[in-house]
């Protein structure tokens, strides 16, 4: 036995749009049946479903533009066409010297014929980090061998980077030449670069100066007789002098070192007394090796007065 629905004489099967758009132009068969019993709630029901009709009608418009006016994802938002032919690959630029004239250059430097005199090479570009955006966080370099310097790291900003061109070498265009936005004092004072932490720090901020393999000592962890003699490092880690004496206050604390600064073997040492404040203690942490960091360059110690007795 089939069971079919009871389904009134003149009703076929639609959607519910379908009915509410029948039923409200009046082409509906099933709206001719006569309903006399009814015919002031037929009237109502007509009127709440063409409004019913109106209000899907204009959702589906207003769906209909939300969504053409959604950008359509495709191969050109992802994939680039062309790369600009001054483009500087970072491969490239891995291992490139680095320069520094002694006064810092303009934003913009004019091709040069091969490395001018006047610059200095102070060492290379080592590492170019990227935030997780894309953007260039900073260029590391390795500096050294300049001034008596020792190798350290530098982080810099890429727009402190001049890319000069090389007009002496006409069969490549894209010969180039890295300067740095510094000069020799400016870098000899820079803050260094800690691979390890991605940070950098002053070498000499403060009582905290740390060195691997080296712990800071208090100034009244020391005595005088144990600070004679020992050798002295400037901010670029550069051996710049000795101790030759301590000035103690009445009471027996340390009130000045007097370092000896520049000359040969003894000769030509200029003395110059800091504050004691104004000078950092390290011990080697498995000997009894002693090390004293000033936050001034040598350059810097040469100027001030004599001290004499």
């Amino acid at each position: 036995m089939n069971f079919r629905p009871n389904i009134a004489e003149g009703f076929r099967k639609r959607s519910i749009d379908q009915a509410f758009l029948l039923h409200a132009s009046g082409n509906d068969p099933a709206a001719t049946c006569e309903r006399p019993w009814n015919k002031g709630k037929d009237a109502t029901m007509k009127r709440l479903l063409l409004t019913t009709a109106l209000v899907i009608g204009a959702s589906a418009a207003s769906v209909a533009v939300v969504r053409a006016a959604e950008p359509a994802a495709g191969p050109a938002a992802v994939f680039r066409p062309v790369v600009a032919a001054d483009s500087l690959a970072a491969s490239r630029l891995i291992g490139m010297r680095v320069h520094v004239a002694q006064t810092v250059p303009v934003a913009a430097v004019p091709p040069v014929d091969g490395v001018p005199e006047e610059w200095n090479d102070v060492g290379e570009v080592r590492e170019i980090y990227l935030s997780r955006d894309g953007r260039v966080q900073a260029v590391v370099l390795d500096i050294g061998g300049f001034l008596g310097m020792g190798e350290r790291q530098l982080a810099v900003d890429i727009s402190a980077l001049r890319f000069v061109a090389d007009a002496s070498t006409p069969d490549d265009p894209t010969d180039f030449h890295i300067l740095l936005a510094a000069t020799p004092a400016m870098l000899k004072a820079a803050p260094l670069f800690d691979p390890e932490t991605r940070q950098v720090r002053d070498p000499l901020a403060g009582t905290g100066l740390m060195r691997p393999g080296y712990v800071t000592l208090a100034h009244d962890e020391i005595t005088a007789d144990d600070l004679t003699g020992v050798e002295v490092f400037d901010v670029a880690d550069e051996s710049i002098g000795e101790v030759s004496q301590l000035i103690l206050t009445t009471d027996g604390k340390l009130e000045k070192a007097v370092i000896d600064v520049g000359g040969f073997l003894g000769i030509g040492e200029k003395p110059v007394a800091l504050p004691i404040d104004k000078i950092h203690i390290l011990r080697r942490q498995d000997g009894d090796e002693l090390r004293v960091y000033v936050d001034m360059t040598r350059e810097a110690l040469e100027t001030l007065p004599a001290w004499s007795r």
